[in-house]
């Protein structure tokens, strides 16, 4: 018989609620390490066995009632034969983007492809967010050099550091 102190009930022997997800072993315990890895499930290794027996009869059947007209087999054999459809790639040439003054003939090449049917609405809405998110970094560091060009030109002839902070007025000063 265990002493209550030397082992430890787990958490929700002691407060009614489930037991926590994720590691609910204490450190060091050496009976809760979980499964070894790359062990199967049981009850996936039932299914995978009554598969690899029953499957052909399974797909053969599945198929003749899909072919008869039976609308939840050929919605089971379309969606498993047939992948997923994704969106090809985006064959356009398009031109370079150098600064913020080149988007606008990029958006033009964008536009013009969707009319003509070159790519389709969902290609060119992620073009056009990748447009959008593209002049940001560029436009931040350039607002930056120009803000330093002002701090340096302006700083010099006023006397005044722009990093400090403004005076607050009845400090003495008029």
């Amino acid at each position: 018989m265990h002493d209550k102190d030397s082992f430890p009930l787990p958490r929700a022997a002691k407060t009614g609620s489930a037991p926590p997800r994720g590691k609910p072993f204490p450190p060091g315990n050496t009976q809760g390490r979980g499964r070894p890895r790359g062990s199967r499930n049981r009850t996936t290794l039932l299914f995978q066995e009554l598969l690899s027996e029953w499957g052909p009869s399974l797909l053969r059947k599945t198929l003749k009632l899909a072919l008869e007209g039976d609308p939840t087999a050929w919605k089971l054999t379309v969606e498993r034969l047939l992948p997923r459809a994704q969106d090809d790639r985006i064959a356009l040439r398009l031109p370079p983007v150098r600064s913020a003054d080149d988007l606008p003939p990029l958006a033009h090449t964008v536009l013009r492809a969707l009319s003509r049917g070159q790519i389709s609405l969902p290609q060119a809405t992620a073009v056009f967010d990748m447009i959008a998110k593209y002049p940001r970094p560029r436009q931040l560091q350039a607002l930056e050099r120009r803000l330093e060009l002002l701090e340096q030109t302006t700083a010099p002839a006023s006397g005044l550091d722009p990093l400090s902070p403004p005076e607050e007025p009845g400090d003495g000063h008029l």
